[in-house]
């Protein structure tokens, strides 16, 4: 494995257990994601997606209050991960429902959180052998 790859993985792993985040949930929504280092995508609505996680640019206000900036999330996979994790917890907290504040961490809409939802149940299952945790 390229040493930037262990990298990456190594990050994934500290970031999901500094959050409490089941692993192969987090790879599942990384998996959906599709992000990679450097990758800043713009969406229909005019903001972007970043890095690894596809972190989207409406948190730049309150990540800039703790010094993380829009390099930083774009280009340093450990960031970007970890505010991954922090973002996937404080949905699946702030709902008390774990699907649907998984679901949360792409969107609110109904619609577009069951799809979500769907999409990243597709890849726990590719991972883990089951849809469920």
């Amino acid at each position: 494995m390229p040493a930037a790859a262990a990298g990456v993985d190594a990050c994934t792993a500290s970031a999901a257990g500094r959050y409490g985040i089941p692993l192969p949930l987090f790879q599942a929504v990384l998996k959906t994601e599709g992000g990679w280092v450097g990758l800043k995508k713009r969406n229909t609505n005019g903001s972007y997606d970043m890095g690894p996680a596809q972190i989207n640019t409406i948190h730049l206000p309150e990540l800039g209050k703790y010094g993380i900036t829009e390099e930083q999330l774009v280009n340093d996979p450990c960031t970007n991960l970890h505010v991954a994790a922090y973002r996937l917890r404080f949905e699946i907290n702030r709902v008390k429902d774990f699907w649907r504040g998984v679901g949360n961490y792409h969107s609110r809409t109904p619609h577009l959180n069951q799809a979500y939802q769907g999409r990243v149940r597709k890849h726990l299952a590719r991972i883990t052998g089951s849809a469920n945790l």
